[in-house]
């Protein structure tokens, strides 16, 4: 069988370089993700002025890898089990960033040897000719010499990548925090001190543990990265940690997670996907690609172990095949279990928690308003009693959790069950929970109580209302128990009143205009401004033509939008008050809006 070699044209270092990283920060990963393939154990980044240098102490490169491997376009010689880089687009990721990109490097026994590939010639030559093949320029952009400096031991291995004169907008990217946080949220780098569970990683993970340390150099400061900074984060003491097994009963990967109690955060804390050392897509794949949804309080990683599997061209995921598949189907099993124990923390864990902190603070606040306006208060109340309610629910159930671990019904044995049983005595031993449910629940004290029964229609719904209409506050309790009972009585003294009294001027010659006017300017409230007159003329107008069901149905209204806008309540129920008291004038043989 004869192989056809198809043509490799230059400008497809454009795609896999500027075009796929254009403004973002993801090159870098390449050059480190080479150090890994070539067998580095430690890295170091120093960013100078306008350059950046990458050094590593892996194997290195002679001339055949420098010339055929690393600056060859999508070379299969680099695919290997302990290699992600197969697709060979590394030594072009950084072309959009710079340009030069000096390479200097060195095998144990062999020469040490410099490449130059010249960006900016590069980007001259494929303007000029789109259509150039990449071995016929290829020796115009890439020189490779050997270096005959003579200041290197023998036995020496090592990999320096310069970049030289980075653009302005590389440069905005490449500050020291967002370097750090792209770091080690990217490679497993060694981890903090102040993580307490480093060493329960390194045993559950065993051989599959990964650490490369990366030092961080910006203008002669010096930075060693690591993970997971926790020194004001307190874990639970269950290590949650599960191998994913496929049918076969291979084991395909490993899952760890710890959980923060204290409700602080790491910036960018998260579960991760980790293959070969590095991390695939970011923070949000346990989300995107295997639908479970996690409170912020986990952090962890998912690690793929079967190496059959490979790593897409974005390194955000990986390509279809049915390996993958199994291991996508397992790991959301896994993860379920991660996502009952946020299901329950939120329900009877740290949930009570938050739900009686906020329910103390209501209860502050309204014993601070009960004693300035009682009616205010009611809010506040109905909302402590509702709480009330839920938090008893809540700690029945976390007693219900500890009762079937101590009788055995559960696997207390099972990492998922420990660790929902740790939380769940977390909440039951918490001070504030315990104290707050020792306490007597609250009753609210009955609303028509407080207003005097005595006093006639509709005049306990203005006075209740007018107590109650600061901030509209009341607005969401209209239509609700007492404050229903209100005001239906209201409305219905209202209506069969009024009824009566328009009856008696249905067939008297009235000149509306004059006597609307003349009582929105007697009678209406005194602060009554600009086109809220013309509110009332229209619904006094409606109201006196015998529509007076425009009190009940909010559609009919003219500008009631809402029967639960308290304003807009206590608006009518006034204007119907002063109706009645002007018709009753009228039919006394009084002039109710005298002589103005």
């Amino acid at each position: 069988m004869v192989t056809v070699s198809r043509p490799t044209y230059a400008g497809i270092i454009d795609d896999l370089g500027r075009r796929q990283y254009s403004g973002k920060i993801t090159w870098l990963r390449e050059y480190i993700q080479n150090a890994i393939d070539g067998g580095a154990t430690s890295i170091n980044i120093r960013l100078h002025d306008v350059d950046l240098l990458i050094e590593d102490d892996g194997k290195g490169m002679d001339y055949e890898i420098l010339n055929n491997d690393a600056f060859a376009i999508a070379n299969p010689s680099k695919k290997g089990e302990n290699q992600i880089g197969e697709l060979g687009i590394g030594m072009f990721a950084g072309v959009g960033v710079c340009d030069a990109i000096h390479v200097k490097t060195k095998m144990a026994g062999k020469s040490a040897y410099v490449a130059t590939f010249d960006v900016r010639k590069y980007y001259n030559i494929i303007n000029e000719k789109p259509y150039a093949l990449y071995d016929e320029v290829k020796g115009e952009i890439l020189d490779i010499k050997e270096d005959k400096s003579d200041n290197h031991d023998v036995n020496d291995h090592f990999t320096h990548i310069r970049f030289e004169r980075f653009s302005r907008d590389t440069l905005s990217m490449l500050k020291k925090e967002d370097l750090i946080r792209f770091i080690e949220n990217t490679v497993n780098v060694p981890f903090d001190g102040s993580f307490p569970k480093k060493n329960r990683v390194r045993d559950f993970l065993g051989e599959a543990y990964k650490e490369i340390p990366i030092t961080l150099e910006i203008d002669g400061e010096t930075t060693l990265v690591t993970r997971y900074k926790s020194n004001s984060i307190t874990f639970t003491d269950t290590f949650w940690s599960k191998d994913i097994i496929n049918d076969e009963g291979r084991t395909i990967g490993k899952i760890w997670a710890v959980y923060n109690k204290t409700g602080q955060s790491f910036e960018d804390g998260k579960i991760l996907l980790k293959f070969k050392g590095l991390t695939i897509g970011d923070s949000n794949i346990v989300k995107s690609r295997f639908n479970a949804k996690l409170t912020p309080r986990f952090y962890g990683e998912i690690i793929l172990l079967d190496n059959r599997i490979q790593v897409n061209t974005s390194r955000d995921w990986f390509v279809e095949s049915p390996q993958l598949a199994t291991f996508v189907e397992k790991t959301k099993m896994l993860l379920g279990e991660l996502q009952s124990i946020s299901e329950l923390d939120s329900n009877v864990g740290v949930g009570v928690k938050n739900l009686v902190e906020k329910t103390i603070n209501l209860k502050n606040k309204a014993n601070q308003i009960r004693k300035e306006n009682p009616f205010r208060s009611m809010e506040y109340e109905e909302t402590i009693e509702e709480n009330d309610k839920k938090i008893t629910n809540k700690i029945k159930k976390a007693r219900k959790f500890k009762e079937d671990a101590e009788k055995g019904t559960i696997d207390i044995n099972d990492p998922t069950v420990k660790m929902k049983l740790e939380l769940v005595n977390k909440t039951l031993n918490d001070s504030t929970v315990t104290s707050y449910v020792q306490q007597e629940p609250i009753k609210p004290e009955t609303k028509v109580a407080r207003i005097k029964r005595n006093e006639p229609w509709p005049k306990i719904a203005i006075t209740f209302l007018k107590e109650n209409i600061i901030d509209s506050e009341f607005g969401r309790y209209i239509g609700k128990g007492d404050a229903k009972d209100i005001t239906n009585r209201a409305f219905t003294f209202i209506e069969q009143k009024l009824k009566k009294k328009l009856d008696i001027l249905e067939n008297q010659k009235i000149d509306w205009d004059v006597l609307i006017n003349r009582f929105v300017k007697n009678y209406a409230p005194p602060d009554l401004k600009g086109g809220e007159v013309g509110r009332y003329i229209e619904a006094f107008k409606e109201i006196m033509r015998g529509n007076y069901t425009i009190l009940r149905n909010p559609a009919h209204h003219i500008f009631m939008s809402d029967m639960n806008d308290a304003r807009n309540l206590l608006e009518i129920i006034m204007i119907t008050d002063f109706m009645v008291r002007w018709i009753d004038q009228w039919n006394n043989n009084q002039d109710p809006v005298g002589s103005k």
